[in-house]
């Protein structure tokens, strides 16, 4: 788990470091997404519980 979250932080730290990477990034999405575009499995007229986890 310690490994991932410091790879993950790598790859963060990177990201930030070369905008040309984050811009990739999202031409690789916009790439992937054209033809099948994310829809949401929750109805329009319903809102995620947001409150449930809070004391």
């Amino acid at each position: 788990m310690v490994q991932a979250a410091k790879a993950m932080a790598g790859l963060g730290v990177k990201a930030l470091m070369e905008p040309e990477l984050i811009a990739a990034a999202k031409a690789d999405l916009k790439k992937r997404t054209t033809r099948t575009p994310y829809v949401s499995p929750l109805p329009a007229n319903v809102a995620p519980p947001l409150d449930m986890s809070i004391a």
